[in-house]
């Protein structure tokens, strides 16, 4: 996930705006690790950047809650 944000950084220093996969990118980088925290964070910086979120944005943050409650679900044993 590092590496992307990284990436990211690295074009905005060099005068390139994110695009709407770069977005998306990020908050797949952040929902495969766990982070939804972070990952909505950058959902928030895509809407503050005027990029509005697509149908590949949702399907994304769906899937990353629903592996979340997953996850608690297998630690919780119900």
């Amino acid at each position: 996930m590092g590496k992307a944000f990284t990436a990211a950084d690295a074009m905005r220093k060099r005068g390139i705006a994110p695009t709407l996969v770069t977005f998306n990118t990020l908050i797949d980088a952040c929902a495969r690790s766990g982070n939804l925290t972070l990952a909505y964070e950058t959902l928030a910086e895509m809407r503050e950047a005027a990029l509005r979120p697509n149908e590949r944005t949702f399907s994304i943050l769906i899937h990353a809650c629903a592996r979340q409650v997953r996850h608690v679900t297998a630690h919780d044993g119900t």
